[in-house]
C-alpha cells in the first residue's frame, strides 16, 4: 500500500510545493498549448467531423505517456486517454470538447477549453510520482449535437471514474454557472390533406394544430417561473398553400433550473399539444428529438478549491452565477463529483455562439484565459490525487447532495 505523505494530511507547504511544480510545468508547456489552441482556431470542425482536433489532442497525450483508445461509444472522433500514477487512488477525468459551430468557427471557445482539459491532464502527469490514482482525459465530440457524454454514460465509460472536471468559455470567470435542465420534444400532428379552395371542409389542418400549440405555449409562459425557457420552431408546415397540410411538426426546447420543475413544465406543454389536437381533430405523436440533460450541481468543495486557486493566480471572479444554457455535464454532476467553471476568454459583454467570441478565443485575453484556466483546473485536480482527506470530503459532500441535504 502506498504510504506517501502526499496521500494524507497535506500541510499548506506541501500543497504550495505541488502547485509550484504544476504551474512550472504549465509555464513550460504554455507556448505549445497556445499553438494547439491556435491550430484549432484556424481549423474549425463541426460536430462529428473533428478529425484534426482529435488527432492533435491524442497525439499530444500519447507523446506525454498517456495510453489512448480512440472511437469510443461509436463516435469516430472521441477518445479516452489514461495515465497511471505511482499508487492506487481515485480516477480523475478531464473532459475535452473540441467541436466548432457551423459558419462561426469556435464561437463556443472550444479551442480554449479543450486544450485546458488536455493541458491540465498532461501537467498532472508531470508530477505523477507525487500522486495516486489515474489521470484521464476523455474527448467528447459533438456536445451541441448529440450529447456524447450521455452516450458514454450509457456505455459504461464513466463507471470507474470518480471525479469529472471540465470548463466552459465566457466573458468572465464564473465558478458556479447555471446550466438548465433541458428536454427537446417534437410534436407531430397528422391531419388530412384536401384542396384548400375546392374542398376545405374535407381536410384536417395539421398546421393549425401547430399554430394553436404555439399560442397556448405563449399563454403558458405567464404562469412559469422566470428561470424557465420554452423556445420552438416549425420544422414542417406544409407543401403548398393550396393544400391543407396533413403533416406539421414543431420542435421545442423546454428548460428549467431543476429537473423536477422541468418535468412539470413539460407535462403542461404536452397538454397544450393535446388540446390543439382535440380542437383541430388532428392526431398527435410526441417524441424526443435529442437526449434530455439535467441541471448542473457542481460540487461545493471542488468549486471552493477552484476559486481559491484562481484567486491565487490573481484572477478576478464574478460572484454572480452565470446562466450558461444547458449541458450534459448536468447529468454527470448527479453521478459523480463534478466541476464546470466558466473561464474568461473574452471582454465583458461578448456572448457565446457569436463571431466576437470566436475571434476572442485566439486573442490576448483568450490565451491568458487558456493558461489561467489550465493552472486553476490542474491545481484543483491535484488535490483529488494527492490528498485523501480532501478527496474523501468531496465524496461525502457529493453523497449529501445525492441525499438532498445541504452541504
Amino acid at each position: 500500500e502506498n504510504t506517501k505523505k502526499s496521500l494524507n494530511n497535506l500541510s499548506e507547504k506541501d500543497i504550495l510545493d505541488l502547485k509550484k511544480k504544476l504551474n512550472g510545468a504549465i509555464d513550460g508547456m504554455s507556448k505549445n498549448l497556445i499553438e494547439m489552441s491556435g491550430f484549432l482556431y484556424h481549423n474549425p470542425e463541426i460536430a462529428g467531423e473533428e478529425f484534426k482536433a482529435a488527432r492533435l489532442i491524442t497525439d499530444e497525450l500519447e507523446k506525454n505517456g498517456f495510453k489512448v483508445k480512440k472511437g469510443i461509444s461509436g463516435l469516430t472522433t472521441s477518445f479516452i486517454a489514461v495515465y497511471n500514477c505511482s499508487g492506487k487512488g481515485p480516477s480523475l477525468s478531464f473532459l475535452s470538447e473540441y467541436e466548432a459551430l457551423p459558419n462561426l468557427g469556435h464561437g463556443s471557445g472550444h479551442n480554449i477549453t479543450s486544450i485546458i482539459s488536455a493541458g491540465a491532464a498532461i501537467a498532472l502527469s508531470r508530477i505523477a510520482d507525487c500522486l495516486s490514482g489515474r489521470i484521464i482525459c476523455i474527448g467528447t465530440p459533438g456536445e451541441s449535437k448529440f450529447n456524447s457524454k450521455l452516450l458514454m454514460v450509457n456505455d459504461g465509460i464513466f463507471n470507474n471514474i470518480d471525479v469529472v472536471m471540465i470548463s466552459q468559455a465566457g466573458d468572465r470567470h464564473c465558478i458556479n454557472p447555471i446550466f438548465l435542465a433541458n428536454d427537446g420534444i417534437q410534436f407531430t400532428f397528422i391531419g388530412k390533406a384536401s384542396h384548400a379552395a375546392a374542398a376545405p371542409q374535407e381536410g384536417i389542418n395539421a398546421l393549425d394544430a401547430v399554430i394553436m400549440l404555439f399560442n397556448s405555449v405563449h399563454a403558458l409562459r405567464q404562469q412559469l417561473n422566470e428561470d424557465a425557457r420554452i423556445h420552438g420552431i416549425v420544422s414542417k408546415g406544409g407543401e403548398a398553400v393550396n393544400i391543407i397540410p396533413d403533416l406539421a411538426i414543431a420542435q421545442f426546447s423546454i428548460r428549467a433550473k431543476t429537473r423536477k420543475y422541468l418535468n412539470e413544465i413539460v407535462e403542461k406543454v404536452k397538454n397544450c399539444a393535446r388540446g390543439a389536437a382535440i380542437q383541430t381533430g388532428a392526431k398527435l405523436k410526441i417524441s424526443f428529438f435529442e437526449k434530455s440533460v439535467d441541471d448542473y450541481a457542481g460540487n461545493e468543495l471542488l468549486i471552493r478549491e477552484y476559486s481559491r486557486n484562481l484567486t491565487e493566480l490573481g484572477e478576478a471572479i464574478d460572484p454572480e452565477p452565470k446562466l450558461s444554457g444547458s449541458s450534459d455535464i448536468g447529468n454527470l454532476s448527479y453521478l459523480m463529483p463534478s466541476i464546470c467553471p466558466v473561464v474568461k476568454i473574452a471582454p465583458e459583454g461578448v456572448g457565446l455562439h457569436t463571431l466576437e467570441m470566436a475571434q476572442s478565443s485566439f486573442s490576448k485575453t483568450g490565451t491568458h484565459g487558456l493558461i489561467a484556466g489550465t493552472k486553476a483546473l490542474s491545481m484543483t485536480g491535484m488535490r483529488i490525487l494527492a490528498d485523501n482527506d480532501f478527496y474523501n470530503a468531496v465524496r461525502m459532500s457529493f453523497k449529501k447532495l445525492k441525499n438532498g441535504l445541504k452541504i
